[in-house]
């Protein structure tokens, strides 16, 4: 099973990712750009593809964002040692800190292969191990802190590795924007003052009293405080701090256990959801689904739906199906009008002997992963599907 360690920090992270960034920042739907389709950014027949999350930074703030690389052909690819993806970052967005330690989900790579490294405006994971395969969703990730630049606008992050195809000359690249979060919005305007008395016919009335003063305007809300991640299957609530009037919800659910093929990756929503302080949300966690037994070789066990409510809201991302005679399929979700919707990716098909089905991807590290078949087609050693998870940001 695939896992990820998060931390729970203010303020908040984002996307098909867990991000961490710098005070004072928030996220909003509307604000996500990418060159290609989100959550991941993608070019053309690309091996690979990548993602920068998040993608809206507060101007002039130390801000951190995850880097990753994911595996997207079936075809393993050959990673050779000194094998490098490069993210270049340009000067608008801001100023490169440093590279925290690379982090990598996968059956075969593990984190002591791979280097990451901070050059000018660029960001390099590098790997150093002995020739691997680089397989469907292998995914490989680097925490990167920067300053962001002080002036608001936007810039591009392009990526390049030789898995990578260019168009026209071209890198793929996706696409941030610093802004300001330091003001509230402005009140609305006192009433006006009440009309003077009107003077004697003939003479010049007399000037009339100046109206009282407006009330003055409630204050504006605050930027963002933080988020909470639930990662631990089976239900939580969570009780909507003071003051908080709108919450950034993700939902992932569980992906499908393997069996002789790969279980199906569990499902995304991503949702704006208006809230009163105060107001009790329920969580539930889709657990991810067990593999398939010697006995029954094709029931790989379907991955647990995960939810987040409130009042009459739901937000539902379906847990992927168990891998059977066929790879299991993608987890199906629902949300909201104006939610992100993603459905989970299916699970590799029966492979000739000798091979490893892969489960489909979860649209996140770690996140709703469907379980690999056992090697060989024989059902030795399947894997369980990842666990889903719960992600609130405010």
């Amino acid at each position: 099973m695939r896992s990820a360690v998060l931390r729970t920090i203010a303020p908040f992270c984002i996307l098909t990712a867990i991000i961490s960034i710098g005070s004072g920042q928030y996220m909003s739907t509307a604000a996500m750009r990418t060159s290609a389709r989100s959550p991941l950014s993608q070019s053309g027949s690309s091996a690979v593809s990548f993602s920068v999350n998040p993608t809206l930074f507060a101007a002039g703030k130390p801000a951190s964002a995850f880097l990753c690389v994911s595996a997207e052909n079936l075809t393993a690819q050959l990673l050779n040692k000194g094998d490098t993806f490069r993210f270049l970052f340009s000067s608008s967005i801001g100023a490169l800190v440093s590279a925290g330690p690379v982090t990598v989900s996968s059956p075969s790579l593990t984190s002591m292969d791979f280097s990451s490294s901070i050059s000018g405006s660029q960001v390099a994971i590098t790997y150093n191990g002995i020739s691997k395969s680089l397989s469907f969703g292998d995914t490989i990730c680097t925490q990167i802190n920067f300053t962001a630049a002080a002036t608001q606008g936007s810039g591009d992050i392009s990526f390049a590795s030789r898995f990578t195809p260019t168009v026209n000359g071209n890198a793929p690249f996706t696409t941030v924007s610093v802004v300001s979060f330091n003001s509230g919005f402005v009140g609305p305007p006192g009433a006006p003052g009440a009309t003077g008395a009107t003077g004697a016919t003939g003479a010049t009335g007399a000037t009339g009293s100046s109206g009282a003063t407006g009330a003055t305007g409630p204050q504006g809300p605050g930027g963002v405080r933080g988020f909470q991640v639930f990662t631990t299957p089976g239900t939580a609530i969570f009780d909507v701090p003071t003051g908080v009037t709108a919450l950034l919800v993700q939902v992932w659910g569980g992906g499908g256990g393997g069996s002789v093929t790969g279980g199906g990756g569990g499902g995304y929503v991503q949702s704006l959801v208006a809230v009163t302080p105060g107001d009790t949300c329920s969580i539930v966690v889709g657990a991810g689904g067990g593999p398939a037994t010697m006995a029954n070789p094709f029931s790989g066990a379907n991955g647990g739906d995960s939810t987040f409510s409130v009042g009459m809201l739901t937000i539902t991302a379906g847990g992927g199906t168990g891998g059977q005679v066929s790879g299991g399929n993608g987890g199906v979700s629902t949300g909201p009008p104006n939610s992100v919707v993603r459905r989970g990716n299916d699970g590799g098909i029966l492979g000739p002997m000798g091979s490893t089905s892969y489960g489909g991807a979860g649209l996140a590290l770690g996140f709703g992963g469907g379980g690999n078949s056992g090697n060989a087609g024989l059902n030795l050693d399947p894997q369980s599907g990842s666990d889903g998870a719960v992600v609130i940001q405010w």
